[in-house]
């Protein structure tokens, strides 16, 4: 069956592939392939012809696309390609100067590996989606350095331990997916006039869902045992009455 390819990643293709050579240095180009090394080193997909390789334009590679003016790299879409290796954050990040990486799309894949911390230094990222994965541990607290962050979809993997509270610090944020993992925890508050998605239903997530996020539809928040409040139908016991002090 043919994949259905979003509009959105249409756009980007109309307005990013414009250029034909990139002007990314030789060192952020080599780190682009180490990344793309690590991320098919178990069981590659057949790249053969897909570019990424040192001295070529990575603005000619499959799933990069790059500014139509600066010819930098700002977008790398690879989802639904059947990569089982590792995502290094290291080499796609941690480059000086970092590229302006705004979109990075690793859906639908089958990525072994934990969130590395080194994600806090992709600071232009708006975009972040690697639901579909199988992905474990926790979610590093270094992600609330992404400070443009509009979107974030981790749902589908096997994240583990508490939201951090740091990433409700992002007051961007429009849409938070995390659902069919294993967190645990409170729901955490994040900024809710500005949030048009918010799921995270099929986790391990305990206590009072906060009011705030009363908009939002059960199905949003089913599938967590210790949950309780609106929109759920289980209403949350009384707090215990508290002993009168006399001192």
């Amino acid at each position: 069956m043919a994949r259905i390819i979003p509009i959105w990643v249409l756009l980007i293709s109309a307005t990013l592939m414009i250029s034909s050579t990139s002007e990314e240095s030789p060192e952020v180009t080599q780190s682009l392939v180490r990344f793309m090394e690590t991320l098919s080193e178990r069981t590659p997909p057949p790249i053969q012809n897909w570019g990424w390789s040192p001295g070529s334009d990575p603005c000619t590679w499959t799933g990069v696309f790059c500014h139509p003016e600066t010819r930098s790299v700002t977008g790398i879409i690879l989802n639904g390609y059947n990569f089982t290796g590792r995502f290094d954050a290291a080499s796609l990040c941690h480059l000086a100067p970092p590229p302006s990486l705004y979109v990075l799309d690793l859906r639908n894949n089958g990525i072994f590996s934990l969130l590395p911390p080194e994600i806090g230094e992709c600071k232009t990222l708006t975009d972040l989606y690697l639901a579909g994965n199988r992905f474990t541990g926790r979610v590093p607290s270094s992600i609330s350095m992404l400070g443009n962050l509009g979107r974030v979809d981790i749902s589908g993997n096997f994240f583990a331990g508490r939201i951090p509270t740091e990433l409700t610090w992002i007051s961007s944020l429009v849409s938070f997916k995390a659902q069919n993992n294993r967190l645990t925890g409170e729901i955490p508050l994040f900024s809710v006039n500005k949030l048009l998605e918010f799921d995270v239903s099929n986790n391990d997530f305990v206590g009072r869902i906060p009011d705030a996020y009363g908009g939002f539809p059960e199905s949003c928040f089913q599938g967590n045992a210790g949950l309780c409040g609106h929109p759920l139908p289980i209403a949350c016991p009384p707090a215990p009455a508290q002993s009168p002090s006399y001192w």
